[in-house]
């Protein structure tokens, strides 16, 4: 069955796209809760949303329910254009921790320099010194903003890598 077939996935979709905002919290908390195999593709959508409250309550959410999947979505969101929405994601990503670090290194060797200086940036925020290497890698990339982004997390890393 497609999901999006599904009423329970139309219901809390049209719930998320209400213009009063207590109905998106709702609707947020609710798919936390139940935790439905389409729960995370609505909340990693909410992380658009207009309203930071709402954005906050939908990060909480995927952290809660964070799988494989989701990490990956989050990660895919260090392209967006909506800059809160990609901020958003990039605090998920750190708040999850280890847990990140596999997407978070692969997208270091991104086409895309902003995607690699985000990716970095994640993982300075984490701070694990399973990173080191992958950084320390990026100290050689061809885009200078991308070297500053992983020699500041190196920095945030600090001695952490020897232990």
């Amino acid at each position: 069955m497609n999901i999006e077939d599904s009423s329970d996935f139309l219901f809390y979709y049209e719930r998320l796209h209400h213009p009063d905002e207590p109905v998106r919290q709702a609707a947020c908390l609710e798919l936390t809760v139940i935790g439905q195999p389409f729960s995370d593709a609505l909340l990693l959508e909410a992380l658009a949303d207009s309203s930071p409250r709402i954005r906050q309550i939908a990060a909480d959410g995927l952290i809660e329910l964070a799988g494989e999947d989701t990490i990956e979505g989050l990660a895919e969101m260090l392209r967006l254009e909506d800059a809160a929405a990609r901020n958003q994601a990039m605090e998920v990503l750190a708040r999850l921790g280890v847990r990140s670090l596999p997407a978070m290194e692969s997208r270091l060797s991104d086409p895309d320099g902003d995607v690699r200086i985000f990716a970095a940036n994640v993982l300075g925020n984490v701070g694990d010194a399973a990173a080191f290497e992958s950084l320390q890698a990026s100290l050689g990339d061809p885009n200078e903003n991308v070297r500053y982004a992983a020699a500041e997390a190196l920095g945030k890393i600090g001695d952490r890598w020897r232990r």
